[in-house]
């Protein structure tokens, strides 16, 4: 009975958040932004909110790299502008948390505040009807 209204806020509330991310995220060729995705809930009282495993450089993007060694797998040489090489060394990303920081965005805005409001009016009219429904079922002996 519950679970349907939980389940319904969760849903709007992961629409909001995949909307503000889509806007955070950053952009090279919009396939990131594209792709970020409300998971079909599995549980009522659960969801999910990400990209799908075909952007596979989404998590370093999200959770940045450290800084690594460059080696070419295919040729014999790695070309940059400097001139050719066989490894360079990358001084690592910046961490880019796009669905936190669409979530803080989201809090700071009202829009959270806002949507929690709206819960907990379909949660009260959900316990109203289960009481007023179990008063309408008691038998008089």
């Amino acid at each position: 009975m519950y679970e349907v209204a939980i389940a319904q806020f969760l849903r709007q509330g992961a629409e909001i958040l995949r909307t503000e991310a889509a806007i955070n995220a950053p952009v090279v060729t919009t396939k990131l932004r594209g792709d970020i995705t409300v998971f079909p809930q599995t549980k009522l009282t659960e969801i999910s909110v990400g990209n799908t495993s075909t952007i596979d450089y989404a998590v370093y993007v999200y959770y940045g790299t450290k800084p690594h060694e460059i080696r070419p797998k295919k040729k014999k040489g790695l070309e940059t502008p400097y001139g050719v090489f066989t490894k360079v060394q990358h001084p690592g990303t910046k961490a880019q948390p796009y669905l936190e920081d669409a979530l803080d965005a989201i809090a700071r805005s009202g829009r959270l505040e806002r949507l929690l409001d709206g819960f907990g009016d379909r949660m009260s009219d959900e316990m109203f009807k289960s009481v007023t429904d179990g008063l309408r079922n008691i038998k008089v002996k």
